[in-house]
């Protein structure tokens, strides 16, 4: 549980983004970041691909790959150690989930206990208890569209009890019945 005041003098990007490339997440991707470009705002971007035949076969099939760039995406995964670190030099956290899955990403909880803000395609976000439209901006994985006032406003710190319930010791609690 850390103040505001020391996140903010360790910000280097205004937004942090790191994923494997599957389904329509390079086109989601490749709006948000022309728009981050245009805003002239800092990305730390990190797409990482299993291999470079999938990355071809993608090239050679989908038409959203067909101005990317092999220079664009890693074919080494990034360690947990340098996620953290970007993560914390990093005002807000984008997490485009599986257009298939409903439940929570790690990017979630990463953004939760780091004081982080988020920006997610998961419009069940908003049924948590730790749901904040300060803290964490639902767009549309269709016209995504990234809010300049969002990035400004401040983090509001969750209650320490919000913080605490889903903390990684409270959920192994909850996992081994303790």
């Amino acid at each position: 549980y850390q103040s505001i005041s020391k996140l903010k003098e360790r910000v280097v990007y205004d937004y942090f983004l790191a994923c494997t490339i599957h389904s329509d997440r390079y086109k989601v991707i490749s709006k948000l970041k022309s728009q981050v470009k245009k805003k002239g705002n800092s990305l730390y971007s990190f797409l990482y691909f299993q291999s470079r035949i999938l990355f071809w076969a993608r090239k050679f099939y989908d038409l959203n790959f067909l101005f990317a760039k092999r220079s664009e995406f890693s074919f080494n995964p990034i360690s947990q150690s340098e996620i953290a670190k970007k993560i914390s030099q990093s005002k807000v956290i984008i997490d485009i989930q599986h257009p298939n899955q409903s439940g929570l990403t790690n990017r979630t909880f990463e953004a939760l206990g780091a004081n982080k803000k988020l920006i997610t395609t998961n419009e069940n976000i908003k049924h948590y208890d730790f749901y904040n439209p300060q803290n964490i901006c639902v767009i549309d994985r269709n016209n995504p569209i990234l809010d300049e006032k969002f990035l400004i406003e401040d983090y509001q710190l969750p209650s320490l009890e919000i913080y605490t319930k889903y903390s990684l010791k409270n959920w192994l609690r909850a996992i081994f019945d303790i």
